[in-house]
This record gives C-alpha cells, structure tokens and sequence, in this order.
C-alpha cells in the first residue's frame, strides 16, 4: 500500500513569512481575508499588510488584497476604487459589475469605445475583447480613453494625434488597442489632454503622446508614439511610484512614500514645487507632501488628498478651485490645504472644479459653477467646499469632467452640470442648468 506524503492546509502558517497555497505547497506568503497572496519579488515585507488606517496608501499586497489597480486604502482602513467613474471634456465612463465598461456622451473620434463615432445620451458597452475579462481602473482624456485589464494590460481608445493611445501610430481607434507591450504590467493609469501616463508593477512613471511643454517627463519635448520613463535627471528615472495624474499640459506621480513629483507646464504653479517657470521636462519634487495617498490633476491645477484626510491642491485658481478660502483666487505654487475638509477619501480635479467625498459618504465641490457643475442647486461659484444637493450619504466614486460631474452614490451613477452632449447619461440632451445629481439610465 502507497502512503501518500499529507501536504498543509491553504491557509496555514508554515514558517516565518510562509503559508500554505492552493496547491498544498508552502510559499513565501500570507493569508490575508481568506485568500493566500504569495510574497512580492522585490517587496517581500509588503506581502502581509492588511488595509490599516494608520498605514494608508497602496503596496503591492494592498494591490491583490484590495482587488486592482484602481484601489488604494484609505485613512478609514477601506479598499477604495477611486477609478470606478471617469469623466473629462465631453464624455464618461464607468465600470459595473454586471456590464464592464460603459460609456457616453461625446463620440466624435471614437472615445467611447464602441466601435463608431455616434454620440451616445446613455450608457453603452464598450466593444473589447481583451477587457471582457474584467477592468480595473479607467481614465477619460479629452477625446481618449484608457483603462487596465484585470491582467494589468493598458488599453486606449479614440483620438491618437501625436500618439496619445500608445500603440505605436497615430490612428484613431474606435474600440480599444493595447498600449506597446514594452511597458508590462500597469497599476495605475491617467489620460489626459493630448497624452497619457501609467504606473508600472514594478513602480515605474512612463508616459506617451504629445510632448510641448514636457509633459511626458523625459527631458525633451518631442512626442512619443509609446511608452517612456520620467525622469528626474539624465540617468535618475521616477522608479517608486504607486499612482499618476495627467492634466493638460503637466503631469504628476504619488510615489509610495507619499512624496509627489511633478512635470511640464509650470507658469502657473501646476509643479507644486514653490516656482513658476515656463516648464520642466523633468520631474521635480513638490513642496512639503511626505503622507499623500491619493492624487488628481485637472486642467492647470492637482490635488492631493493626505493620510489624515486633508486635501491640499496647487496651480491654477481663477475660480477658487484650490478651495483655499472664501473669495480667494490666488494660483498658488505650493500645496494649499482646502478649506473646511479634513475627512477626505479621494479627490477629483475637473478644469476649473474640484470635488471630493469624505468618510461619511457625503459628496462637495468647489470652484466653477456654470451649468451648475458643483451640483449645490446653484450656478454661484463656490471657493470653499459646497455640498452636493441631496448626496448625504453613499458616495463611493467621483469624477470631476470639464462642465459636469459624476459620483457613484449608494451604487448609482449619478451626473450634474451640462448636458449638451448627453454628458449625464439620462438620455436627454439640453445646453439648460442642472443644478442637482439625475441618476443615469440603466442602474
């Protein structure tokens, strides 16, 4: 009679820094939740960190534990996906459980990713293939679109003059394509005006597309039709980050430290690093942010949301949409802490308007308010944090477009602001004010 070898049980301690897999075999590793997650290559240290409210921000486990690359953990111990709903120019997309990505609104070169160009008053499906398997994270640009698969491939779609979807040309594509493989495996992802920008697995900062102004980082201003590095200096590349943001002429990274580099357009303090020159086609550091964990660019200006749940923005201010203070309009060079908030779980920079959400769910905004953006049942600019009408509780996700404003709220997408295009998603169009949240159809 053979006796067979008893192998451990999934899940069991099997040693210091080991347990138990699937298989029965022991592995460098831990249980984390009721599922196994084998300990990081070059992070090994990282591989049993839970979500901990007093160790916000994102680790390579927290990336597996949370469930993808648009998760990080907050101040409150919660795996939140700040990547959920997207909103830019004219167009937005989310992603749902049941359907994958959806998208509407503007369509004119293929954004939406549907294979046509025809606008779209409610969501649809976007058409792929590769992302059928499950998305992680999404980014709408002003007339792009990427997202990374549940594998950690980046896709783009819609308009590619000077390269902006990566693949290697400047075709525009209807449906989405992958970016040039030379990038690997992406954990975060940032579209933009005219570029795009990604975050590696193994924390790298690359970016690709249109380059005046050295937005793309890598210390030139010539545009690249796939992928490049940042770079700090001629040889020092941006190797530590967890998450990018890319606004219209300048970009940002949040490194895992909670420190946070910037590059490209400066003349109006969008580096953050206490100057204002024309440009930097190189990262430089900005001022003062050591515990940063979640961060978002919009036209001219960034936000940062901190550990403790402070937001601090920098950049342009015609509007207020730095929340300094009230009737405060000021560009700012360094990082100001918005007014009144101090319980922030993630942030949202549209062109000229901010939005947030806090631990309890409640929705506010701030700066611009034509069409009624801000959604506080005015069209009064707002320069301080205002509370999004009827939004008490239930926010979990929040996009901040050039005219209008989305959120997930209590699991429905909801949208405000102008709606010429169809940018709410209500299947009706109208260039009037909409000055609360209309629940999009089909949720």
């Amino acid at each position: 009679m053979n006796v067979c070898e008893a192998k451990c049980v999934e899940g069991a301690s099997c040693g210091t820094g080991k347990v138990c897999d699937a298989g029965g075999e022991c592995i460098s590793g831990c249980f984390i939740d009721g599922d196994v997650y084998p300990a990081d290559a070059e992070n090994p240290e990282n591989a049993c960190e839970k979500c901990d409210p007093a160790n916000p921000g994102w680790s390579p486990a927290l990336l597996k534990a949370c469930g993808g690359g648009g998760y990080f953990c907050d101040g409150t111990g919660q795996c939140v996906n700040t990547a959920r709903i997207t909103a830019s120019g004219n167009h937005t997309c989310a992603l749902t459980p049941e359907r994958g990505i959806v998208c509407w609104e503007y369509n004119l070169n293929g954004q939406l990713g549907l294979g046509n160009t025809q606008n779209q008053t409610s969501p649809k499906d976007v058409q792929s293939i590769s992302l059928l398997s499950g998305v992680a994270a999404i980014s709408a640009g002003t007339a792009h679109t990427c997202a990374i698969s549940a594998a950690g491939e980046a896709h783009c779609w819609g308009l590619n003059t000077n390269g902006r979807l990566g693949n290697g040309d400047q075709i525009q594509q209807s449906i989405p394509v992958k970016v040039a493989a030379t990038m690997g495996s992406v954990v975060s992802i940032s579209a933009g005006d005219a570029h795009s920008c990604a975050v590696t697995a193994a924390g790298v900062a690359m970016c690709w597309g249109l380059n005046t102004t050295g937005r793309l980082g890598d210390g030139t201003a010539t545009q690249r039709l796939t992928p490049v590095e940042v770079h700090v200096t001629s040889t020092e590349i941006v190797d530590n980050a967890q998450a990018i943001a890319a606004g219209f002429g300048h970009s940002c990274a949040l490194l895992k430290t909670g420190r946070v580099m910037c590059w490209g357009r400066a003349e109006l303090g969008q580096l953050g690093n206490g100057t204002m020159p024309a440009e930097s086609r190189l990262a430089v550091e900005v001022n003062g942010l050591t515990d940063a964990i979640a961060i978002a660019a919009g036209a001219h200006h960034t936000c940062v949301v901190t550990r403790g749940g402070v937001v601090k923005c920098w950049g342009y201010n015609n509007y207020g949409q730095l929340g300094a203070a009230a009737n405060d309009k000021t560009n700012r060079a360094i990082p100001w802490e918005v007014s009144g908030l101090t319980d922030a779980v993630a942030v949202t920079a549209g062109t000229n308007h901010t939005c947030a959400y806090t631990s309890d769910g409640t929705s506010k905004c701030w700066g611009y308010n034509q069409y009624g953006k801000l959604g506080d049942n005015t069209i009064v600019d707002k320069q301080v944090p205002a509370q999004v009408w009827n939004t008490p509780t239930g926010t979990t996700a929040i996009a901040a477009g050039t005219n209008h404003t989305c959120a997930i709220v209590s699991g429905i997408a909801r949208c405000w602001g102008y709606n010429g295009y169809g940018n709410l998603g209500t299947n009706t169009t109208g260039s009037g004010n909409v000055t609360q949240p209309q629940t999009v159809v089909g949720w």
